[in-house]
């Protein structure tokens, strides 16, 4: 992760923001999922960056309607 400078802690923050509770809204056409927050700006900026990350290479849903998909953190 290219957000977080503690190498030893990389496994236990990117666990933290993959189980991260949060919601799923399908708006527009587009499946919308939004993390809570982290207390920890450091782990929030991390989780940030991370969703825009994942919002370059263009996700959508596995399933029959191939929605795409966009993360953020509220």
């Amino acid at each position: 992760m290219n957000y977080y400078d503690v190498k030893k802690e990389i496994l236990p923050v990117l666990s933290m923001i993959v189980k991260r509770g949060g919601y799923i809204k399908l708006e527009g056409g587009k499946l919308r999922v939004e993390l809570r927050r982290f207390r920890n700006p450091t782990i929030d900026y991390a989780a940030r960056h991370l969703c825009e990350d994942l919002n370059m290479i263009e996700p959508f849903a596995l399933d029959k309607y191939r929605l795409p998909i966009h993360y953020a953190v509220q």
